[in-house]
């Protein structure tokens, strides 16, 4: 049964060996946001989300945590360790075997890809937040009232002009878009009374 802890900077934390590969390949996957220039409310966030792993004795008062999930949260740490206080939820040694440490790893690498974002419709995606997203979470995490297409394309390193034209692409055609027919082509084919 997994027991929780709140991380201290005395713990020595490193990588769980079976998740080495995934964590290799998540280093390699490029994000189409960049990070750096998140708001520190939700950098601080998501560096606190609790993490996985497994808790060894290295002496009486010294422990090791060997983190395999969620991989992604390494990326914005500073010193290479999880923030003062962020929740460790561990595992004896003799709790998981190294297949499923090696699968979660893998979840947790794979996740991002899963649910990443569509580059043809980011202007979508600051509209669905806007819907979705409570004005004070916007305020608390994002440092704004609301997402704005600025701070979209500053994350993204896209053009205000790209959100506008995939608004235009969205947007269904109205009457006023419609385009009147040409009367003197419907004159010059004929008439004939319609028969039922």
């Amino acid at each position: 049964m997994p027991e929780i802890i709140k991380f201290r900077s005395s713990m020595r934390v490193s990588l769980h060996p079976a998740a080495i590969a995934a964590y290799t390949w998540l280093q390699e996957y490029s994000c189409l946001i960049d990070l750096d220039r998140l708001p520190k409310p939700l950098l601080s966030q998501l560096m606190s989300q609790p993490i996985f792993g497994v808790m060894t004795s290295i002496t009486k008062t010294e422990r090791a945590f060997s983190l395999f999930s969620p991989l992604m949260q390494s990326r914005l740490w500073e010193k290479q360790t999880p923030p003062e206080g962020a929740l460790l939820i561990y595992y004896s040694k003799d709790e998981l075997t190294e297949q499923q440490i090696e699968t979660a790893a893998w979840i947790s690498a794979l996740t991002p890809l899963c649910f990443s974002i569509d580059a043809k419709r980011l202007a979508g995606l600051r509209d669905s937040l806007l819907r979705h997203m409570p004005a004070h979470q916007h305020q608390a995490l994002l440092g704004e009232n609301r997402i704005s297409d600025r701070t979209l394309c500053r994350w993204t390193g896209r053009r205000r002009s790209t959100l506008i034209q995939q608004r235009a692409k969205k947007r269904p055609e109205t009457p006023d878009n419609t385009p009147n027919p040409d009367i003197f082509a419907q004159l010059s084919q004929g008439w004939a009374p319609h028969h039922e």
